[in-house]
């Protein structure tokens, strides 16, 4: 996978407080500093930048899927989103 270095981040969906509030919190990816760490054999999870919906915040989040969103936790604001 090529390092896009944050220039084409996926771009974050934003949630309902109500939604956010359903959602169990071990389940949530955050946004963070990258680590790129590639599991072998799981083409259909990954990691890649994401882009918080709220503040705007760019972090690298691991555990992406290329079939559906998954709920991320902003590295900055703490608000949950889907990418």
């Amino acid at each position: 996978m090529a390092d896009t270095k944050g220039k084409n981040p996926r771009k974050g969906v934003p949630l309902d407080k109500e939604t956010a509030d359903k959602l169990d919190p071990k389940r949530i990816a955050t946004s963070q500093k990258p680590d790129k760490q590639e599991v072998a054999g799981q083409d259909s999870v990954y990691g890649d930048w994401t882009q918080c919906p709220y503040c705007g915040h760019v972090g690298w989040t691991s555990g992406l899927h290329t079939d559906y969103y998954i709920p991320v936790r902003c590295g900055a604001c703490q608000r949950v989103f889907m990418a």
